[in-house]
Parts: structure tokens; sequence; C-alpha cells
């Protein structure tokens, strides 16, 4: 216990910054399809580190945090833009290299049949 699969890419809870144990989970905001092997942008949450930095529908993901994602199943791109609320992580486009902050709360919603998976966010809540 307090640890999760390694291949997940989470760290034991033991080796975790003390300030992430109270974070909440959280990705970009972004909504994906996959056109052969690549991951296209279909939208970008309004008020999300995504749109502030400029990502944009139709862009194409080639790297997560600096490794090339090109053929990979959505989970693991799923995997990779989730992560503790308020932690980065570095989008390369085929247009752009960003630095991103999981700032939208993870909503997974059931995919229509016969629709490309598309996977939907909405904005954290702010303190008031």
């Amino acid at each position: 216990q307090g640890q999760v699969q390694q291949q997940s890419g989470w760290a034991p809870v033991e080796q975790m910054a003390p300030q992430q144990h109270d974070a909440q989970p959280a990705q970009i905001g972004i909504s994906i399809w996959q056109k052969g092997s690549w991951h296209v942008i279909a939208s970008v949450t309004p008020g999300s580190s995504a749109q502030t930095q400029g990502l944009q529908p139709g862009d194409v993901l080639r790297k997560l945090d600096r490794v090339p994602c090109k053929g990979w199943d959505h989970d693991k791109i799923m995997e990779k833009l989730r992560g503790y609320e308020g932690s980065p992580v570095i989008v390369r486009t085929n247009t752009k290299k960003l630095r991103v902050i999981r700032d939208c709360a993870v909503v997974d919603r059931p995919v229509p049949q016969g629709m490309q998976q598309q996977y939907h966010h909405q904005p954290q809540p702010q303190p008031q």
C-alpha cells in the first residue's frame, strides 16, 4: 500500500513532495482524438493553462515531457496528461513547445458508440 503501479508513472507516496499529498488529481484542459498514429487536440477548456499557453484545436501532440508519443494509445496519453493539480507537463505539438500546468478536473465521460474517443475536462473550482 502507499504505492501505485510503477508503469503508471506515479511515484510512491513516500517519495512525493509534501505539498503534493493534499493536491487533487488534475490534467491539462484539452480533449483529444486519435488520427492514425497521432493524437490531435479536439478542444481546449476556456480559462485553462492549456488555453493561456496557446494550445489550439488541430494541434498534433508530438511529445509529452520530452518523450515522443506517436503510436501511444489513449490510456498512455491520458496517463501522461494527468498528475497533481498545479504540476507542469511539457507539451510539444506540430507548431510549438509549451509548459502547461495541470489545472483542470479529471472528468471521464463515456464515449458514444461510433465516435472517436475524446476526453473532456472541466476547470477546477477556484478558492474564494
